[in-house]
């Protein structure tokens, strides 16, 4: 091929509805996939954050509490203790 009839077929692939129309059917295609991650994945992300602000109970009404979990959490000296042991195994199982 000449450097003439390689310019002239390149720029016949990069017009710019070819663009568009190829990237609209990306976009189709991916939108399948982004509403089921949407519906599993960030939307209960999202709603257990919501919940984990709040004290639920089968009896009683639910009150909210704001960070007082992750606070309780956070400065548990079991929660740590857990955590050393846990890097700690995986340290030890997981391969270099």
């Amino acid at each position: 091929m000449t450097q003439n009839s390689l310019g002239a077929a390149l720029s016949s692939v990069s017009k710019k509805g070819t663009y568009r129309r190829d990237n609209k059917i990306a976009y189709l295609m991916i939108l399948p996939m982004s509403i089921l991650l949407s519906i599993f994945v960030i939307w209960p992300l999202f709603y257990a954050i919501y919940l984990s602000t709040f004290k639920l109970s089968f009896y009683k009404p639910a009150t909210f509490v704001g960070l007082q979990f992750y606070r309780d959490v956070l400065t548990s000296k079991n929660f740590w203790d857990s955590m050393g042991i846990g890097l700690y195994f995986a340290f030890l199982v997981v391969p270099l």
